[in-house]
């Protein structure tokens, strides 16, 4: 596939940079980018960082675009595991080596990156390494200097505030901002409140975003003519081991009743939906009586990495059950973003339209006919129903007549479950119930 043309053009700005930032908002692009900077520089060995929840775009959008130029390997398992897989990896030519922030900075891998001294280092959704004082801010800092290339590739390099840009210049190149960032502080912000602690206003603003963009580009979705209209994401994660096995033994019930023809695809709903909430973290027991248990946060940790990569833009989070509205509007609070309802509970969506919420959590049964949820142009799947024209109908809600910017669809899949079936049934337009039974059934 070509590259769209603002994509050429943040490929020719950065090619001939040592360091630079790629700053497209989410959708636009920015992942293609630096894989086509990685085709140019070859940099011998390339490491990237990036949240758990990109970890797999990478091998994925390398296979995509470049039919195995790269070698791609994403670290995963136990620290010394990762350590191994990282040194096996050094051996190829070209080789990309795949981590997380929370074990990048760790023994005995921090180590072996500071050995092997990467040729290239990119970190994606680099807003991550926004605290100075940080682990994975402080280390990355000390690896890019040893490195020839650094790229840094985010939708908000300034999530919170100017003061966000310190530690990403700290790591992309000191000298434009300095090294301390007190007096980085004190030429921006304007200190005062208790002891003089608190960012009571700003200063020089034009003199840092020239600083900024000296050796970066910006591209909002709003602004790119090539972008198609709308598209779609799937954002992959692993249940943790309590949750994997609970599942794989309420599946492995379900196979041998469909085997036995106790269940067909008129009496299999139950079972599906007890699988369905256990990839949202959500253990329904057999007896009515009884509270479901939680047992896993996988799905809500993704979410709360999108929504803290959105910045301040409004997203619609569509789900089916009610635990996952709860799942929503708790790791909203846990950003400290505002979020609304939809749902058979709760009609909060004038809070939303008003925008005193951030996000909105939508039924998917709520979300139909009738519903105007154009002032979003991102939409996030926590889970799906089982009728295609439900899904159908909420993605309508937010590309409809009235919407003026291009439109993102998140989904949330539990590796090897129910989810990803469901995403194939609905991609394909089949009969979701009779689809995921005959996977079932056919392993």
């Amino acid at each position: 596939m070509s590259l769209w043309e603002h994509q050429r053009q943040a490929v020719a700005l950065l090619a001939p940079l040592k360091a630079g930032g790629c700053y497209f908002e989410m959708g636009a692009g920015k992942t293609r980018v630096a894989l086509e900077l990685l085709r140019l520089w070859s940099p011998g060995l390339t490491l990237v960082v990036a949240p758990k929840t990109v970890l797999p775009v990478w091998e994925r959008e390398a296979r995509k675009h470049f039919n195995g130029d790269f070698s791609v390997t994403v670290l995963n398992g136990t620290l010394p595991a990762r350590t191994k897989q990282a040194q096996q990896a050094t051996r190829h030519k070209g080789a990309i080596v795949v981590t997380n922030y929370e074990a990048v900075w760790r023994e005995p891998l921090a180590t072996l990156l500071m050995q092997s001294i990467p040729g290239a280092i990119i970190l994606d959704e680099a807003h991550k390494i926004k605290s100075p004082g940080g682990k994975a801010s402080r280390f990355l800092s000390r690896l890019g200097k040893l490195s020839r290339r650094r790229l840094a590739l985010t939708g908000t390099p300034l999530p919170h505030s100017p003061l966000d840009c310190y530690s990403l210049y700290r790591f992309l190149d000191p000298s434009i901002f300095g090294y301390s960032f007190v007096r980085f502080r004190a030429r921006y912000a304007q200190m005062g409140g208790f002891q003089q602690h608190q960012v009571i206003g700003w200063t020089n603003l034009e003199e840092l975003h020239a600083k900024m963009y000296s050796i970066a580009c910006r591209v909002r979705s709003k602004d790119v003519l090539d972008l198609p209209d709308t598209m779609d994401e799937t954002l992959t994660f692993e249940l943790s081991p309590k949750a994997r096995k609970l599942y794989r033994d309420l599946e492995k019930d379900l196979v041998a009743e469909i085997e036995s023809g106790q269940v067909t695809a008129a009496n299999a709903m139950v079972k599906l939906i007890r699988l369905q909430q256990l990839t949202g973290g959500w253990l329904s027991p057999d007896d009515p009586e009884c509270k479901p248990e939680q047992v896993d946060t996988g799905k809500a940790e993704v979410l709360k990495e999108l929504i803290e990569g959105m910045g301040e833009e409004q997203v619609v989070v569509f789900c089916r059950f009610h635990r996952d509205l709860d799942s929503i509007h708790a790791a909203c609070k846990s950003l400290a973003v505002e979020s609304a309802e939809l749902s058979g509970r709760k009609n909060e969506l004038p809070v939303w339209e008003e925008c005193k919420a951030q996000v909105l959590a939508v039924q998917l049964q709520s979300g139909g006919l009738g519903i105007d949820l154009s002032q979003a142009r991102y939409c996030v799947y926590f889970s799906h129903g089982w009728s295609l024209g439900d899904y159908q109908q909420s993605r309508a809600r937010v590309h409809r007549p009235g919407q003026t910017r291009k439109v993102t669809y998140y989904h949330l899949c539990a590796k090897g479950t129910v989810d990803q079936k469901v995403m194939r049934a609905l991609e394909s337009r089949k009969d979701l119930i009779t689809y995921v039974i005959d996977e079932l059934r056919n392993g």
